[in-house]
């Protein structure tokens, strides 16, 4: 049944580098911990997502719904990709952090969606070794990348020419947390 399927992916998902995505047969379900920050931005940060991510929930602040999130935050997390569920739920996301979540490379299937609204990637504190030239145009608002801590071998050269909006690549951040 659904549980063999779902097994039958998962062997798939880790014997391969091809990731999991959203119509996988192996729904993955994360509860948002929501607050404002200290800039009153509206965050959510999403703990121990395990590869897998189909769908984001959680109880949210009073007067505030999923159109107010800004900043998303994965933390404790392994992830092959950044799950498209992320910008199906947030459609005003600016600022993702995926640091520490075991990304190993930036190409065309890191993000399947990417939201048109998001300017700041934190990859911080990965094993990143390469970024492909096409890896980012589907983050056409794309200004900041931050590589701090990965071990970068290769940054295509027309990384900016083909994302004309990404101003900043960032391999040695020595400011405070954003």
């Amino acid at each position: 049944g659904d549980l063999d399927t779902c097994y039958t992916n998962w062997n798939a998902i880790t014997t391969t580098t091809t990731t999991a995505s959203s119509n996988s047969s192996c729904p993955s379900h994360k509860d948002c911990r929501f607050f404002l920050d200290e800039r009153r931005r509206y965050t959510c940060v999403l703990e121990k997502v395990d590869l897998v991510l189909t769908s984001i929930g959680g109880v949210h602040d009073v007067g505030f719904s999923n159109s107010d999130v800004t900043r998303v935050y994965f933390i404790d997390s392994e992830l092959a990709n950044v799950p498209r569920a992320v910008f199906d739920s947030f459609a005003n996301v600016e600022f993702l952090s995926v640091a520490e979540s075991h990304l190993t490379v930036v190409n065309d299937d890191t993000f399947e969606v990417c939201g048109s609204k998001l300017k700041k990637l934190d990859a911080c504190k990965n094993q990143i070794t390469r970024i492909y030239e096409t890896s980012l145009k589907k983050c056409s608002a794309l200004e900041w990348l931050d590589l701090t801590g990965n071990q970068v071998e290769d940054l295509d050269r027309n990384l900016f020419q083909l994302d004309p909006t990404l101003q900043h690549v960032i391999f040695n951040r020595r400011l405070p947390d954003l």
